[in-house]
């Protein structure tokens, strides 16, 4: 006599989606985890790795500081630089957990798709970035929300350049990152702009023409010094 299906897996006893499964259950004859969505999560899964391993391999080698001069400005005069960014990585990233979420919505417990369709609709504003150089010092934002931002002022920056970054292998993935005095906002391995501050910390954003933006940041920089 075969006994009856009680959601017991030593592979996925560890899940969440098993106890919002049956979490109104009385009997336990009546125990369950769908197998659809283990499908889901197989899927889920190897989509993950597939786009982690194609993502890293093969990337760019952390590269030597490039020096920026500074970009002589006289007083009064008005300079801004403002380039936006977009990791489709992250986007499709976040597009896929957002879509596992309504169809766990849709079609089964509602529990089930509620985490990653909070994640993935999280995840979405700030797969792309703008990031601006002007008076008020360097601004990173989200291209879809104000806040939160990060906002380095003129007075507490030190210098600028541009640098090559590898995501995994120097800020280990992608997003906003934290090291031991330094911090990223890491959309892409490439070209990036590196911005010292006075308290020794060091903020690294992917961003393309960062020569350009680090060359201005440097001239604001000695401009505001001059004139403090």
């Amino acid at each position: 006599m075969s006994k009856p299906w009680t959601g017991y897996c030593p592979v996925d006893r560890g899940l969440v989606l098993t106890v919002l499964v049956n979490t109104d259950v009385q009997d336990p004859a009546e125990v369950q985890l769908p197998m659809w969505h283990m499908a889901v999560l197989l899927l889920a899964g190897l989509a993950t790795g597939a786009l982690a391993w194609w993502l890293t391999s093969g990337g760019p080698r952390s590269a030597p500081t490039r020096l920026s001069p500074a970009l002589l400005l006289t007083e009064g005069e008005a300079a801004a630089w403002s380039r936006t960014m977009i990791s489709r990585a992250l986007l499709l990233t976040a597009g896929a957990v957002t879509l596992c979420g309504l169809f766990a919505v849709t079609f089964g417990p509602w529990q089930a798709g509620l985490l990653p369709l909070v994640l993935g609709l999280t995840c979405a504003p700030f797969a792309g970035v703008r990031v601006t150089v002007d008076r008020r010092g360097l601004t990173v934002a989200s291209t879809v929300l104000p806040r939160p931002r990060l906002a380095l002022s003129l007075g507490s920056i030190v210098s600028a350049s541009s640098v090559q970054v590898n995501a995994m292998g120097d800020f280990g993935g992608w997003g906003y990152r934290i090291r031991p005095n330094r911090r990223g906002v890491v959309l892409r391995s490439g070209e990036a702009l590196s911005v010292r501050t006075a308290g020794g910390r060091e903020y690294v954003v992917t961003v393309d023409d960062s020569t350009t933006a680090a060359a201005l940041l440097n001239g604001l920089v000695n401009r505001h010094a001059a004139g403090a």
